[in-house]
């Protein structure tokens, strides 16, 4: 894929708590203030909703639909992108950002379910309906390279926290915990 810089990307399937439709409403948003910005989005694919808006808008040809991708174009859209948005309305845990953080893309990100959590001050947080708070931040990420390398470098931080060894050794406390606790 060769996608011209400056784009938002956003990585999620199309289920109602990814929130694909504040994705595309940031986007038109920014894109009325930044007419050469793209949007990539890969996951699930757009839905005919979704596609009808970005239409009504004439914001189509802006759009990178990629669907379903192999891990290595994930990690060069992570690496690639000028801002990740990921508006979730609820997550478990929320691996996207903490994945976009690793591979050095700014993050702009809803503080619902787990995220606020998982990214702490590591991300650009809002609630996720508030798109005028998320648009701003990520024209901001856009336009200014200094803000963007402040967000970087807190996520590159943010992400190291969740290592395999890290997980493995907060998990076995846990076991030793819950196994000390049991009235087996």
């Amino acid at each position: 894929l060769e996608i011209a810089r400056p784009f938002i990307y956003h990585h999620g399937g199309g289920t109602w708590y990814k929130n694909r439709e504040a994705v595309i409403e940031v986007f038109l948003k920014c894109h009325a203030q930044l007419p050469n910005l793209r949007l990539v989005l890969s996951g699930g694919n757009l839905s005919l909703r979704q596609k009808e808006l970005l239409q009504a808008h004439n914001a189509m040809a802006a759009v990178v639909d990629c669907g379903a991708v192999s891990r290595e174009v994930l990690e060069a859209l992570y690496s690639s992108a000028s801002v990740f948005h990921f508006p979730s309305w609820c997550e478990g845990f929320g691996w996207p950002p903490v994945e976009a953080q690793a591979c050095g893309c700014p993050v702009v990100a809803s503080n619902a379910g787990s995220l606020a959590e998982v990214l702490e001050k590591s991300a650009a947080l809002f609630q996720p309906d508030d798109i005028a708070g998320m648009s701003e931040a990520a024209i901001n990420l856009i336009n200014d390279p200094l803000l963007s390398k402040s967000l970087v470098e807190k996520g590159l931080k943010n992400a190291a926290r969740f290592t395999f060894e890290q997980m493995q050794a907060e998990y076995q406390k846990w076991v030793i915990a819950a196994n000390s606790t049991s009235s087996y």
